[in-house]
């Protein structure tokens, strides 16, 4: 009786464990998401972002558990107490968030999260092997456990699937507060009002417009843009029957480049959204909000990313200005403001 007490208790406190390491373990990798662009913080909404990531770290380890007892009749007690002490390598990733890893010698600021994560990683895996070499060589126990385990990474895989659901909407809404309108742009010469639309962001295009109007849109490269380079627009209409399209257009930070949508857009009148990605990606990712928003294309580009002693601001991100729609007008190569 004493020995089942004790049993149920070690798996509580194993269970509880993995709980609190992937708590740390969102905390940690909170800013590398942010990085990517995939932190919804405009919606002021992360909670499903560390529901998420918190399930899918349990799942993994509790998957890892119940294997063992299925297959090797792994010992309960032994095995379940080697499988917490895998846990303590979220001692270096408490001591990086604390601040007391400040610095390596030789290892850049902007990438010192993740040499601790691949740290974490790697003694993690190697914790991960005494368990199995604990499970497979102890006394054996019934396999019968295992449901134990299958049934808390069946819990845990529906809270995931409505986590990972309720960011993506939270991900596709951010992406539109995003996009800053109605800033007055100065190239020296003229002054226009624009839209900022950083990437993988999405633009509304309100109103319905067809082919028979001449639908221009004048694009200039925005901030972190270190020389003319070559982006893709992504056009999604609201009706979905109808194929997105991906134009490539080459953008330059010193003159606007004109986007026609003449030839692309259907004979009916549509409302649609317009993205634009530094890569060609498919369009299911860009509809779904899934695309990276932070990108390298150059040996400059990563330099000057890893090197620079500026902090990580609200401005990591590459934006372009983007001025129209106009109905009718022959310009070509900058805006002209009447």
């Amino acid at each position: 009786m004493v020995r089942s007490y004790f049993s149920f208790m070690v798996q509580v406190i194993h269970f509880s464990v993995v709980l609190v390491c992937g708590y740390i373990v969102a905390v940690y990798i909170e800013p590398i998401i942010y990085t990517l662009g995939f932190l919804p913080i405009e919606t002021g909404n992360t909670f499903w972002v560390y529901l998420s990531i918190i399930s899918l770290f349990c799942i993994f380890q509790m998957l890892f558990r119940g294997l063992l007892q299925l297959f090797f009749s792994a010992p309960l007690i032994m095995t379940t107490l080697a499988d917490i002490l895998s846990f303590s390598p979220c001692v270096v990733l408490i001591a990086h968030i604390s601040g007391y890893f400040q610095e390596i010698p030789y290892v850049p600021a902007r990438i010192l999260p993740i040499f601790y994560l691949c740290l974490f990683i790697g003694l993690h895996f190697f914790f991960k092997l005494i368990v199995l070499f604990t499970s497979v060589y102890g006394k054996a126990c019934s396999r019968g456990y295992s449901v134990f385990w299958f049934l808390v990474v069946f819990v845990l895989t529906y809270i995931s699937l409505l986590g990972l659901i309720q960011w993506k909407h939270s991900l596709i809404r951010h992406r539109f507060f995003q996009v800053k309108t109605s800033a007055v742009f100065s190239d020296g010469k003229n002054q226009t009002m624009i839209t900022e639309v950083p990437e993988g962001s999405f633009v509304i295009q309100p109103f319905p417009i067809s082919n028979d109007e001449n639908c221009v849109w004048f694009i200039r490269a925005g901030n972190k843009f270190l020389s003319t380079t070559t982006i893709f627009l992504y056009v999604i209409f609201s009706d979905k029957r109808i194929t997105p399209f991906v134009i490539p257009l080459q953008v330059s930070r010193d003159t606007w480049t004109e986007m026609c949508l003449k030839d692309y857009l259907p004979n009916e009148g549509l409302s649609f959204i317009i993205s634009w990605s530094s890569y060609r990606l498919p369009v299911f990712l860009i509809r779904q909000g899934l695309a990276p928003q932070f990108s390298l294309k150059s040996l400059e580009e990563v330099r000057e990313f890893v090197f620079s002693e500026q902090r990580i601001g609200k401005m990591i991100y590459k934006t372009v200005y983007m001025d129209g729609p106009y109905c009718e007008r022959e310009v070509t190569g900058e805006v002209v403001v009447r």
